[in-house]
């Protein structure tokens, strides 16, 4: 079963509404992580709350996913996104930063295949051929 870490947690009384607001957004994206884990995306280990912007979903095969804590429906459609092309390709993935809102930051546990994205292909057009 996940958990939510979060050693700032204000106060926690059996039978009480939590009253951070951190704890429901983790909350929040726990029940739209198990969803996902349903088709084999992201086995949720645990989401640890580090600071006032971010929440950490640690995943199954030392992946770690950093969400914003505000507007996690662009986020989760990107995390959908990137995770469909990841698993397409096989990618072992290690982080994914959802936080940046152009470019979504990523590292993998091994180089992964590129073959047939524009960055592949842009490196191939300008790599001289020998002779």
């Amino acid at each position: 079963m996940p958990r939510i870490q979060f050693s700032e947690l204000s106060e926690a009384v059996p039978g009480k509404v939590v009253p951070d607001l951190h704890v429901h957004a983790a909350l929040r994206l726990m029940r739209e992580l198990q969803k996902r884990d349903e088709d084999g995306r992201a086995k949720l280990e645990r989401i640890e709350i580090p600071n006032a912007w971010s929440l950490v979903a640690h995943c199954v095969g030392e992946v770690k996913i950093t969400f914003g804590v505000d507007d996690l429906e662009p986020q989760l459609a990107r995390f959908d996104r990137f995770t469909h092309e990841a698993q397409a390709r096989n990618w072992r993935v290690a982080t994914l930063n959802l936080l940046a809102r152009v470019n979504t930051p990523a590292t993998f546990h091994e180089p992964p295949d590129v073959t047939g994205l524009n960055l592949a292909d842009t490196a191939a057009a300008s790599t001289p051929t020998a002779r």
